[in-house]
């Protein structure tokens, strides 16, 4: 006992028995330090040196694995650090979506079985057609405009005189029947159908 060890000693024996049988005092033993040497120290540096890679690096096959999937990450994220271009919106050509609105119109018209109606937009595209094609006057029809027609056209006078005739007789109608209205169109059809033939 040195220095002020025994008082120590003195507080610890106290909670003992009065005669105990065996004391073991061990604090001697922890306390030395085995002598360094080359052993010694490489296996303290293996115990504080302990850890993941520590690991990987024992073993070749997971090393490699490991450089392989740090180097894989890497080139990821640096070629995903480039701004990624959005991507061009197509553009649709405008389509021609006047037969479409034609027939939507023709639907929405027999649906009401307007047919007064349809009957007086078809005489006027017609006369607007008449217009833009022969550069011809549909303000009078008579017979100037007949063989006026007639000859522009290259169908008879007979044929087309015809045609006008149903024209006004539908014009003057209060109610247009259905087989009025179609014969209407055909012989409209079959005037553009024998002008565009004879072109």
């Amino acid at each position: 006992l040195t220095k002020e060890n025994f008082k120590y000693f003195n507080s610890v024996t106290a909670y003992l028995r009065y005669e105990p049988q065996y004391v073991y005092w061990d604090e001697y033993y922890k306390n030395i330090t085995p002598p360094i040497n080359k052993n010694n120290l490489n296996k303290r540096n293996a115990d504080d040196d302990f850890s993941s890679l520590s690991v990987l690096r024992k073993n070749p096959s997971l090393w490699w694995a490991f450089c392989i999937a740090t180097t894989g990450i890497l080139l990821f994220v640096i070629f995903n650090m480039k701004r990624k271009q959005k991507p061009v919106k197509i553009i649709l050509p405008h389509s021609n979506t006047s037969v479409a609105f034609a027939e939507t119109i023709g639907a929405l018209y027999l649906q009401q079985k307007n047919n007064k109606n349809i009957a007086d937009k078809m005489i006027t595209y017609f006369y607007e057609y008449l217009r833009r094609k022969y550069f011809i006057n549909t303000s009078s029809i008579d017979g100037y405009f007949i063989n006026s027609l007639s000859g522009k056209s290259g169908i008879s006078s007979n044929e087309i005189n015809q045609l006008f005739e149903k024209i006004q007789k539908m014009k003057m109608q209060d109610e247009v029947t259905d087989e009025d209205l179609m014969e209407l169109n055909a012989g409209i059809e079959k005037f553009k159908n024998n002008r565009d033939g004879r072109k």
